[in-house]
């Protein structure tokens, strides 16, 4: 379960790094009035890929699937946690 977090964080990195430079051509094109550097930044936000689909929300501590985007943590992990007092803000409801 370990190896898919691993490769969940590299996917992030590498979303990461596409992320900005993808915001930095998107920059250019809104802001430039030359239409053949248009074309060729217009040409190269077209054949980005995006790694966004192959990362899926995991738990850090764990590795599961499914995790809360506000924490990033299983719902166990989240519990135990915020039962021992770790998280701050977050009381047990009953």
């Amino acid at each position: 379960m370990k190896y898919l977090l691993f490769k969940s964080l590299k996917y992030r990195d590498l979303f990461l790094k596409k992320e900005q430079y993808y915001y930095k051509l998107k920059f250019l094109f809104n802001n430039l009035s030359d239409n053949n550097l248009k074309y060729k930044i217009a040409f190269k936000l077209k054949n980005l890929k995006n790694p966004r689909i192959k990362f899926k929300r995991r738990c850090v501590v764990t590795g599961f699937s499914k995790s809360y985007r506000k924490f990033l943590l299983s719902r166990i992990t989240l519990r135990e946690f915020a039962s021992f007092g770790y998280l701050t803000g977050v009381r047990k409801s009953s």
